[in-house]
C-alpha cells in the first residue's frame, strides 16, 4: 500500500499478483489490489479506462470477499464501487454487510450514513450516523463528525 500512497501503482499490482501468485488465497492481497486500481480508476478523466479500472477492482474485490468472506473492508471497497457505477442499493447492502463484520469500518458507516440520507431513508440513516458519530475517531473523522451531528440535530 505504500508504493499505492506514494502513486506508484504499478508497483504496488505488481507486488501484489507476486502475492497473489504464492498465495491465491490471500483475501488482503485482493483487497489491496481492489482498492489500488479503485484509486486509479477515480483519477483518470478517460471514460474508457475509467470503466475498465472500475470492472476490474470489482473483480478484485469479490475475489477478495470469495477468500475471505469475514473481510469488511472488502465489503467498503466493494460498495464504493458500486456507488460510483450507480448500484446505490447494492452499494448500501455492501455496506451494511461491512459494517455487520467489522464495526470499525468508519467509510462505510459514513457512506451509509450518506446515501441513506440522499435516498431519504431518515431513520436508517440516522442509525448509522449515530454509530459513526460515537465510534469513528475523532482524529481522522472530525470534519465528518461534525457534517453528521448537523444531520442528526436537524432530524
Amino acid at each position: 500500500m505504500a508504493y499505492g500512497d506514494a502513486g506508484r501503482s504499478v508497483d504496488a499490482l505488481r507486488t501484489f499478483r507476486q502475492v497473489l501468485a504464492l498465495d491465491p488465497t490471500n483475501g488482503i492481497a485482493y483487497q489491496n489490489a481492489s482498492s489500488i486500481t479503485l484509486r486509479e480508476a477515480l483519477a483518470t478523466k478517460d471514460e474508457s479506462v475509467r470503466t475498465s479500472k472500475l470492472q476490474e477492482a470489482e473483480k478484485y474485490a469479490r475475489d477478495a470477499i470469495a477468500a475471505d468472506p469475514a473481510l469488511g473492508e472488502a465489503y467498503t471497497t466493494l460498495g464504493v464501487i458500486q456507488a460510483t457505477t450507480g448500484r446505490k442499493s447494492e452499494a448500501i447492502d455492501s455496506w451494511k454487510h461491512a459494517v455487520a463484520l467489522d464495526r470499525a469500518q468508519f467509510n462505510a458507516m459514513y457512506d451509509l450514513w450518506f446515501e441513506l440520507a440522499a435516498a431519504g431513508r431518515r431513520d436508517e440513516a440516522s442509525q448509522y450516523g449515530r454509530q459513526f458519530v460515537t465510534t469513528a475517531p475523532p482524529a481522522l473523522f472530525v470534519s465528518d463528525i461534525e457534517e453528521v451531528k448537523r444531520y442528526l440535530r436537524e432530524r
